[in-house]
């Protein structure tokens, strides 16, 4: 049996993570992240599982943002169904904390020698480290419970390795280090009742959804993530846009909707979407530049970190912490019952 707070003590370490991150990718990591500005792929596919493909989605929307082509493809379905996009000119990034899921290494093998495959690995000894032509550590230390800093560490390297096709990894690691030091400032914070008031909400509803837009839909699906693996609780995550077209109509009193509202873009959507789940019957919070915020009249802060696939990181930390503090409300151990820390067959 797992030590209750051993994810809260992973949650407290992800800042410390980030930095190391930082500290190495400047240093002895410069040279593998320089080798990447020879690289001059037609296609970048983007893969992994579970938290993987969530920080491969994040690495797609980098991607987009820099008019580079990126298709975010889950391993189960590139392996059964996308077989024929990895070609000579495809350029394959995989992420697996592990470096061993079942699915990842099955495309990793089938692509091996097809095309040039990026790994993004916390394990340097792992198959996925060994079938790649470029393997980088993520540097986040062990990590027995459900994804938090494994991810954070995910989300970090993919982006640096996503940067360095244009030369501009320098500004990514500056970003990294702001926002371990945002991270930090939150956990350090006296909003903590809020982070409580979250939890409390969580256990409460039967019915939660949890909503972004852009690379906060990322956000948003780590979250749901989090909350059904670790407190055992069903949550939906889904893009904010989508919610409208049709899974409005489940809302009531019943439900609570958490929506991230730091994307000044889309602010005044995902506003618009909170006032109107609110009208019928739904409590609403907002996750705003790492701060929960009960109703709808939250301001996005104008020191944002300027990666706006880094800065949602911030946001990911008080559901974390909600989630920790449910999982002691509702009682029972951390350890798995129907899965385990790496999953190893399909």
């Amino acid at each position: 049996m797992l030590d209750i707070n051993q994810f809260l003590n992973d949650v407290k370490e992800q800042p410390a993570v980030l930095k190391g991150i930082g500290d190495y990718y400047a240093k002895d990591g410069a040279q593998m992240l320089r080798r990447l500005r020879r690289v001059n792929p037609r296609q970048i596919v983007c893969s992994g599982m579970g938290s993987s493909f969530y920080a491969a989605m994040r690495a797609s929307y980098w991607l987009w943002a820099h008019r580079l082509p990126a298709l975010p493809v889950n391993s189960s379905d590139l392996l059964h169904h996308g077989n024929a996009l990895l070609d000579a000119n495809t350029w394959l990034l995989l992420i697996s904390q592990s470096g061993e899921s079942a699915e990842t290494i099955a495309v990793a093998n089938n692509a091996y020698r097809k095309c040039s495959i990026i790994g993004i690995t916390n394990q340097l000894d792992s198959s996925l480290a060994q079938l790649s032509d470029l393997a980088f550590p993520m540097l986040a230390g062990n990590e027995f419970v459900t994804a938090s800093k494994t991810y954070m560490a995910s989300v970090a390297v993919a982006l640096l390795v996503c940067s360095s096709l244009l030369g501009i990894q320098d500004t990514i690691l500056a970003d990294i280090n702001k926002v371990a030091d945002k991270i930090n400032m939150r956990i350090q914070s006296d909003s903590q009742w809020q982070i409580q008031q979250l939890a409390d909400l969580l256990n409460r509803h039967e019915r939660v959804f949890i909503v972004g837009r852009g690379p906060w839909t990322a956000t948003a699906k780590q979250a749901a993530l989090t909350a059904k693996e670790y407190v055992r609780i069903p949550a939906e995550a889904m893009e904010a846009g989508m919610f409208r077209h049709g899974p409005l109509e489940i809302l009531d009193e019943r439900a609570i909707l958490i929506a991230f509202a730091s994307d000044r873009p889309t602010e005044s959507l995902i506003k618009k979407l909170a006032q109107q789940a609110r009208s019928l019957g739904t409590i609403v919070t907002l996750i705003v530049d790492g701060e929960v915020v009960p109703g709808i009249n939250a301001q996005a802060y104008s020191d944002k970190v300027s990666n706006e696939c880094l800065a949602n990181l911030i946001d990911l930390y008080p559901l974390q912490a909600a989630c920790a503090r449910a999982k002691i409300l509702c009682g029972g151990d951390e350890s798995f019952r129907a899965i385990s820390k790496v999953t190893s067959t399909e």
